[in-house]
């Protein structure tokens, strides 16, 4: 059904417009999603926490892709019920947006600034993961991919843009 082959002809036609009037083609859609495809095994239970937003999209494509079974989570679910439904439904995979976890009440997460000058705009992305894995990605003991598409890491992006050349830079940051 979202095999790559039938959307060939329409790689550069629009998939996703924003509410910021941002246009995301079929081509890129595809780009983002492949990072979340060939983490998950066919037939999985995944949980997308969602709402109306870019990342929300991107995973539920992506998860069409894979052939998980998806179970759809409004994002405005309360925190103990999530927990709950986790801990009865044991899902292999969760997709959940970084706006659903308290920052300043977390002890674990640690904050890490990108900025990316891109046709005089400024963009700011800052980084929240646990200073550990920070410094096993920073190593290559874990692909910053696996961190991005395992909702390791959470973002908070000023202007809030997806630009997809921001995260996935990442990769080429070692030590």
């Amino acid at each position: 059904m979202f095999e790559k082959k039938n959307y060939t002809k329409f790689k550069k036609k629009a998939a996703i417009i924003t509410s910021e009037n941002e246009v995301i083609d079929y081509e890129t859609l595809f780009k983002l999603s492949d990072k979340f495809v060939n983490q998950i095994k066919k037939r999985e239970l995944v949980f997308l926490v969602c709402g109306n937003n870019v990342e929300s999209i991107i995973g539920y494509v992506s998860f069409l892709r894979s052939n998980s079974v998806i179970s759809l989570i409004d994002e405005k679910i309360n925190f103990k019920h999530l927990i709950s439904q986790i801990n009865i439904y044991k899902p292999k995979f969760i997709f959940i947006k970084k706006n659903n976890i308290d920052f300043k009440k977390s002890k674990l997460l640690k904050k890490y600034n990108l900025n990316y000058p891109n046709n005089g705009k400024k963009y700011l992305l800052d980084l929240f993961l646990d200073s550990k894995l920070f410094l096993t990605l920073l190593k290559r003991k874990i692909s910053w991919n696996t961190a991005l598409s395992g909702s390791l890491i959470l973002f908070k992006r000023k202007p809030n843009k997806f630009v997809p050349d921001i995260p996935f830079s990442l990769n080429f940051l070692t030590v």
